[in-house]
């Protein structure tokens, strides 16, 4: 590890002479110190698109329906229907009771 980093090191040192070596023969540019040098600040470039991995057209449709047998479809179906007219009757009932506890 230690021969990997002073290898990392030493190709670093000699490209920045070269560098330095080079823009004071070439550009004669001024190098700026570390601590002269300002904050650069992040600015995202893309967007996010919005979408709703919920919706039909967007996902398609469920890749798993052909996993379930067709009974057991039906079974759900059946449950799901006789569930919705307990809700309904129980709401029902909740309704009559509160006109009934409204007139009074």
């Amino acid at each position: 590890m230690k021969q990997a980093i002073s290898f990392a090191l030493d190709i670093i040192t000699q490209k920045e002479a070269k560098v330095r070596k080079e823009n004071d023969f070439v550009y004669h540019d001024r190098v700026p110190k570390a601590e002269d040098l300002t904050q650069v600040e992040s600015v995202t470039k893309a967007k996010a698109i919005a979408f709703d991995p919920f919706k039909r057209d967007t996902c398609g449709d469920d890749l798993f329906a052909a996993l379930l047998p067709a009974n057991v479809l039906k079974g759900v179906s059946l449950y799901s229907e006789e569930k919705a007219k307990l809700k309904r009757g129980i709401i029902q009932t909740i309704e009559k009771k509160d006109t009934d506890l409204e007139q009074h």
